[in-house]
Order: C-alpha cells, then structure tokens, then sequence
C-alpha cells in the first residue's frame, strides 16, 4: 500500500535503454538551450546528502510494504503498488555502491518516484530534506570527472547555522544505471 497525495496517473513500466539515453540527452536543456538554474530535490541516504533535478522526480510516497522480487538484481528491493500500478522499489545505496546499514523490510519507506519517458521507478531514501533552486555556478565540480561520473558536482546548503553537502547526481548517469538493471540476468549481475 502506498500513502501520496499526488493524484497524477502512473505510467508504463518497461525499461527502453534507448528512451532512457534521450531523456539523458535532452536532460540538462530547458528550451532548447542549457539552464542556468537547477530545481533540486534533496533526501538522504545514510550519512549522505544527496540531490536530484525535480524534472525527474514525479512525486514523493511512502511505501508500506513490497514485494520481494526472485533473481532480481540486488539493487531492486522488490515490487510496490502505486495507484494499481506495479513499480520497482530500487536502493540508490546499492546503485552508487555506498555503504549503509540493510533496511528493516517491516517498516515502512520513503521512495521518489523518477519518471523518465517509459521509466517509473522507487528509489529508496532515509528521509527527504528539502526542495531548492541554485544556480549551476553555485555546484563544486568533481575532483576527478572520470571517476565521479556520478555526479554534477556538490553544493553547500546552509539552513540555522547547519551547513549540509549535498552531492548532485547526474541524471544522464543515474538514469543509465537504473536502464543496465533491467538487463542483468542474475542476483548477481
């Protein structure tokens, strides 16, 4: 079961990598021509600060109870029902390869809904902070562009003397790891 207050209807399931890579394409441009501003929705994993543009995220839910899915890839958690709707219940913890401690699968979860084209998916969050606009130039680069192909870059968010990092994913790649899923024939990849 799943509590939103979001009556928008729910799109198909399947995983085209081809749709996937337009979305990705066309991701950072509003217009026609690249944004100055990003609209970030930030949640936390673990220890960690994450944000994602709010052109992906469809909605924020909580969901009750799932359904184990056999010889899915270790990152997809299960199946959760969203309005009638069958939608994968994925780790982003376990996408990006970060450490944090096994969810209890008897409490309930908070997941962004990403829709993407013919992509609708859960990605698993502690808790959700905040919604915020920032400009790009306010992003610090990755030290290493290679092997932080993961992310935008990392922004400073200061709220009552409390200074969070956030690290900004990058949807292009984001959206390629949650594609590559669908694809893995084992548990094990």
């Amino acid at each position: 079961m799943v509590s939103t207050a979001d009556p928008k209807d729910s799109v198909g399931l399947r995983v085209d990598s081809r749709a996937s890579a337009q979305s990705a394409q066309s991701f950072g441009t509003r217009g026609g021509r690249h944004s100055t501003v990003l609209s970030l929705c930030s949640f936390w994993i673990g220890e960690g600060c994450f944000g994602i543009d709010t052109q992906l995220v469809g909605e924020v839910v909580t969901v009750e109870s799932y359904i184990p899915v056999p010889l899915a890839p270790q990152a997809v958690r299960g199946i959760f029902n969203l309005r009638g709707k069958p939608v994968p219940l994925v780790s982003l913890a376990a996408v990006l390869n970060i450490q944090v401690p096994v969810h209890n699968p008897a409490r309930a979860v908070t997941a962004i809904v990403l829709r993407a084209h013919d992509l609708v998916v859960g990605l698993i969050a502690d808790r959700m902070e905040t919604v915020s606009t920032v400009g790009c130039d306010q992003l610090s680069q990755p030290a290493n562009a290679k092997e932080d192909a993961d992310y935008l870059g990392f922004l400073e968010l200061s709220s009552n003397s409390i200074r969070t990092i956030v690290s900004v994913l990058n949807p292009d790649a984001l959206l390629q790891h949650l594609a590559a899923l669908r694809y893995l024939k084992t548990a094990d990849g």
